[in-house]
């Protein structure tokens, strides 16, 4: 009531609240993976100094400014950052992260992780996940398969990388690899020789030729038409034997257990089967001869005789030499046949060249009969077997 009057003034500060947020490398995150980096974007405007306290949703927490953490198990976690300015200000930011399952990248090696090279295929299947969106198959470092399963083949010996990387729908992604490692196996090979095999006792040449890369012993066994005839390097001489076919088999087996087989038929050809028929010939006249040789499964395409006479050596190479012989004697007959394959056989005959008989005669009158003279033939032969007399009126 009396007039008096006063004022007070005081300055408040409103201090600037910070604004919290941050992001997340993967804001689907696969279990397992490297850590998840959260990146902390919160600003203030006087840029004064912050805290922080990182609540990561499975009851680990943090302090850092840009934390990392590894999730455990799947789920949907809720990360909620807070944030104090030194004033006191608060605020906070809260964001979803789901976790998934990684896929399941181990494989079944059917074929095992050892083998040897002349068998060696690679057969390989994904143990199984579900939902997955890709395969890769890397076989030493090459891509070679995008299906389930895999199969390789034509491998070289040494030590190989079979690698399986997966992914699933949720973009997880895990691999596995094995060591797979290929033995040296023998190579079986042999030569044969005569390269021309005919019947009988004719001895076959078998070489081996087989090649070894690996290291230890070689061990083998030769078989022929399924009986084992030898274990040496070199198999015993064997023979050609009758003809047919004639298997030979040769079965290496290396100092780790790796075998290998090669097996080849060799054909014995048929000689000629020589077969004559000779029967007596006169002198003078063809040499009486039948030729019944035959080669089975092949034909004759050289004949080569050779006849001793007592006037010498006669030859031919013809199917049936066409000599004559103007006198009694015994000839040696000698017959070569070479069939079409060149196998030869050789045969020795005899043959009787027989003298004619004189067929002269002498006549001697020896009377009268009914006013007809009467007249006597008489043959110079004397041991002839049969006589046959004739005249222009008919036979006697």
């Amino acid at each position: 009531d009396n007039g008096c009057s006063d004022s007070l003034i005081k300055t408040v500060f409103i201090n600037p609240e910070p604004i919290a947020d941050f992001t997340i490398s993967n804001e689907g995150v696969c279990l397992g993976n490297s850590p998840i980096s959260f990146i902390n974007t919160t600003n203030i405007s006087d840029n004064s100094s912050l805290s922080y306290k990182w609540n990561f949703g499975d009851n680990t927490f943090s302090t850092q400014k840009d934390p990392q953490k590894i999730y455990l198990n799947v789920d949907e976690y809720s990360v909620n950052l807070e944030v104090s300015s030194i004033k006191g200000c608060k605020s906070n930011k809260v964001k979803i992260i789901n976790t998934y399952e990684k896929p399941n990248p181990d494989f079944n090696l059917i074929s095992g992780n050892l083998m040897c090279e002349n068998e060696a295929q690679i057969i390989a299947v994904n143990l199984g996940s579900e939902d997955i969106s890709r395969y890769q198959w890397y076989f030493n470092g090459t891509l070679i398969d995008q299906d389930y399963a895999v199969s390789i083949k034509n491998l070289a010996p040494g030590n190989h990388t079979l690698k399986l990387i997966l992914q699933n729908s949720f973009g997880c992604i895990d691999s596995s690899a094995e060591l797979i490692r290929i033995l040296n196996s023998p190579k079986p090979n042999f030569d044969i020789s005569p390269s021309i095999l005919c019947e009988g006792n004719h001895p076959i040449n078998i070489i081996n030729k087989t090649v070894y890369s690996g290291s230890g012993n070689l061990s083998y066994e030769w078989n022929v038409n399924g009986s084992i005839i030898s274990t040496s390097v070199n198999p015993d001489q064997i023979y050609s034997g009758n003809a047919g076919t004639k298997s030979i088999k040769l079965y290496v087996r290396s100092s780790n257990n790796c075998d290998a087989e090669l097996s080849k038929e060799i054909q014995i050809n048929s000689k000629p089967d020589i077969n004559l028929d000779l029967d007596k010939t006169c002198e003078s006249e063809a040499l009486n001869i039948i030729n019944k040789t035959i080669v089975n499964n092949g034909f004759v395409s050289d004949w080569n005789w050779t006849i001793e006479s007592n006037k010498g050596n006669f030859y031919s190479n013809s199917f049936i030499p066409d000599l004559r012989f103007n006198d009694p004697q015994t000839l040696k007959i000698f017959l070569t046949a070479t069939s079409n394959q060149g196998c030869i056989s050789s045969k020795e005959y005899s043959m009787e060249i027989l003298e004619k008989p004189n067929a002269e005669f002498a006549s001697v009158k020896s009377g009268y009969l009914q006013n007809q003279t009467k007249v006597n033939f008489i043959p110079s032969e004397k041991n002839a077997i049969k006589y046959e007399w004739t005249s222009n009126v008919g036979y006697y």
